[in-house]
């Protein structure tokens, strides 16, 4: 997925599927260590959810974001189809 500078957000839900009344969480860690904290942290919260919050996440991450940590958080997001990844 990708968002032009401008882009309405009728757009981003569009791309995901989803309509102006689907829950959706945007998550914007930065960069750093305190970033993959965060990330770690929200894709953790997410496993405590009942089944029946059916909620989509749009996590945009950052060039800062330690290399060493992406793999993992990758693996995380791709394990959940309502997460999705915008670098």
């Amino acid at each position: 997925m990708r968002r032009g500078c401008g882009q309405r957000s009728g757009s981003v839900r569009q791309a995901l599927g989803l309509s102006a009344t689907d829950p959706l969480v945007l998550v914007t860690p930065g960069g750093g260590g305190d970033g993959s904290h965060l990330l770690d942290t929200y894709l953790r919260s997410l496993e405590t959810l009942p089944p029946e919050v059916n909620l989509t996440s749009l996590i945009i991450g950052g060039p800062e974001l330690p290399a060493a940590k992406k793999p993992a958080l990758m693996e995380q997001i791709a394990a959940n189809p309502q997460i999705h990844w915008l670098d």
